[in-house]
């Protein structure tokens, strides 16, 4: 956090820092690209509708008997949607 940099731009248009005793010649870094032009077309997946089984599927009837005696109201409301 306390280091000291100093960069120096020369008559040719080069730029360099110098950190401690060291020189960097610094570069000029290309703008970040969403997409790389090597690369096709990315691939578009589609998404998939939820499935709700049918009234009589058997994993409706088994969530339907347990719920029959003591919950009529929430039995009801997964039966029908």
């Amino acid at each position: 956090p306390n280091t000291k940099v100093e960069v120096i731009k020369t008559m040719s248009g080069k730029h360099y820092a110098t950190i401690g005793d060291q020189v960097l010649r610094m570069e000029v870094i290309k703008a970040h690209q969403e997409q790389s032009p090597e690369l096709d077309n990315p691939v578009t997946v589609k998404k998939s509708k939820a499935r709700i089984p049918a009234a009589n599927h058997p994993w409706r009837g088994a969530i339907r008997k347990k719920y029959e005696n003591g919950n009529k109201e929430l039995a009801y409301a997964i039966m029908h949607g």
